[in-house]
């Protein structure tokens, strides 16, 4: 048999590249979980000696995983009352973001870009027009596949090769 190097090849996306879209600075709000045990939760927790490990050079450090189970055990057994003041909290936050959400698209009409529209559009314009960038995006489209097709024999002769150059032991 032979032995493997231990080393992968890393691959490169094959799929469609996705369309650059407009950034928008806001944050989504955080659930009310999370909320809640980012507000002391937590860090009473860490300070229990029970939630803490140490690690291979001695050091003692807490255990998130321990720290985060006992979060939801806690939030399971909290009052209805207790999460709902919680909940009704992040609703308020999430109906505040929808609104800036929906401002920044009414206000960045142009730079935001919708799922619905399609790249079909964008194509037939650059096809029906006769200028000299139509011409040039055309033949880099062109160049684009033939070195796509070269890549691809190159691979089909790789495999081809591969299979043929196995070891009989």
């Amino acid at each position: 048999m032979a032995q493997k190097t231990g080393k992968k090849r890393k691959r490169k996306g094959t799929g469609k590249r996705k369309r650059k879209r407009a950034k928008i600075d806001i944050k989504k709000p955080v659930p009310a979980f999370i909320n809640w045990a980012n507000n002391g939760t937590r860090e009473e927790l860490y300070k229990n000696p029970e939630f803490l490990k140490t690690n291979k050079n001695g050091e003692q450090k807490v255990d998130i995983v321990k720290v985060s189970k006992k979060c939801g055990k806690l939030w399971g057994e909290l009052p209805e009352e207790e999460k709902d003041k919680w909940k009704k909290m992040y609703n308020d936050e999430l109906s505040i973001y929808k609104k800036k959400v929906e401002e920044y698209e009414i206000a960045h009409k142009d730079d935001v870009v919708s799922s619905n529209e399609s790249s079909d559009d964008d194509d037939e314009t650059s096809d029906s027009d006769d200028s000299e960038d139509s011409e040039d995006e055309r033949e880099r489209r062109k160049k684009r596949k033939r070195r796509k097709k070269r890549k691809e024999k190159k691979k089909k002769k790789r495999r081809k090769k591969g299979s043929s150059r196995r070891r009989k032991d």
